[in-house]
């Protein structure tokens, strides 16, 4: 009987045994399902067109929140090209970029690659099409609108973005520029010319050679490049389109 009963034990704990790694092995597997895929600094990718071969996307994801988009039309529009900027998010597995003029876009997150999502969050139809691999995307040259509160500084001149709310320490600032300022400061604040006054101009984004240099109040993992002055306008602070 005894050995009758140490059998039973031994082929129980057998059981036992082989049963472990796969309750461990599903452990495993629930626990690497769970964890979020990582996002690429950048995406690349041809998307559908109507009225041309493709539209070749790229996005830059800066690690301060801000991104970078460039849409390069194929053939039939001729290259046209259109560059823009703004916030981005993460709620999840969805990538959700807020453009610099309110335009809202979703994509899905997966391990090497983004899905584009419609205007319900669901995927497209052929929805293979519209996918975007990872990537390494240089930030682009084109320029692009921007329109920020500009203070000047000793070690430079910074700009806080309406956009995105980071502040972007300058470069290529003019002295067309600087006297611009002057004159409009010294209309609006008399005798302080040093206070922010909204600015309307042209720029890149540029990668940070060196962020030792930075003040406290640059929030910015990239610096602004202008490009071009629109003007200076006569108000304090940022303001919505819709005000």
């Amino acid at each position: 009987m005894a050995s009758s009963f140490l059998r039973s034990a031994l082929a129980l704990s057998v059981i036992f045994s082989l049963s472990m790694p796969v309750v461990q092995a599903a452990d495993n597997a629930r626990t690497t399902d769970s964890e979020p895929a990582t996002l690429f600094e950048g995406y690349q990718g041809v998307l559908p067109c109507t009225d041309c071969d493709g539209i070749d996307t790229r996005i830059r994801l800066n690690d301060d929140g801000s991104f970078v988009e460039t849409d390069t039309y194929l053939q039939g529009r001729s290259g046209q090209l259109f560059a823009d900027y703004g916030r981005w998010t993460r709620q999840g597995e969805k990538l959700i970029l807020t453009s610099s003029n309110g335009d809202v876009q979703s994509y899905q997150v997966r391990p090497d690659s983004l899905l584009m999502l419609d205007q319900d969050d669901k995927p497209l139809p052929d929805e293979h099409q519209y996918v975007l691999q990872g990537a390494e995307v240089a930030l682009p040259s084109d320029p692009m609108s921007v329109r920020g509160m500009y203070t000047p500084r000793a070690t430079g001149a910074v700009l806080q973005d309406c956009a995105t709310g980071l502040t972007f320490t300058l470069q290529g600032e003019s002295k067309a520029l600087q006297a611009a300022y002057r004159k409009a400061a010294q209309k609006l604040h008399g005798k302080d010319p040093q206070k922010p006054l909204l600015v309307e101009l042209t720029a890149h984004f540029a990668d940070k050679p060196d962020k030792a240099g930075d003040s406290d109040e640059v929030s910015a993992s990239s610096v602004l490049v202008v490009d071009s002055l629109e003007g200076f306008v006569p108000a304090e602070q940022c303001q919505s389109e819709e005000e």
